[in-house]
């Protein structure tokens, strides 16, 4: 397998990891509770895991720098696991809501 398949296969991976961290966390978000800036946040991050995803089919070759940037951008997220484990953190409630 050429080292280019191989950086084209790992990116896949890594996006796919990180597309399924920001759908299973916007799930459980809701407008009313959820901060706006928190629901877009998360939109731009899965558009993006999207976009490096498949990146190779329009013409741009998926470097080792964009596999690591994706990597990054995942271990930023993992960090957060035991905050998003149960429901969404409290930092990302609108305050006042159902008080």
């Amino acid at each position: 397998m050429p080292i280019e398949s191989l950086i084209i296969v790992t990116n896949f991976l890594v996006c796919m990891v990180g597309l399924s961290i920001c759908v299973c966390r916007m799930a459980q978000m809701t407008q009313h509770e959820t901060k706006l800036v928190i629901r877009v946040q998360y939109a731009i991050w899965t558009g993006f895991f999207m976009a490096s995803a498949i990146s190779f089919t329009y013409d741009a070759p998926t470097t080792i720098t964009q596999t690591f940037l994706s990597l990054a951008v995942v271990c930023h997220l993992m960090l957060g696991y035991s905050a998003w484990r149960v429901r969404a953190p409290e930092y990302t409630m609108i305050k006042g809501y159902g008080d």
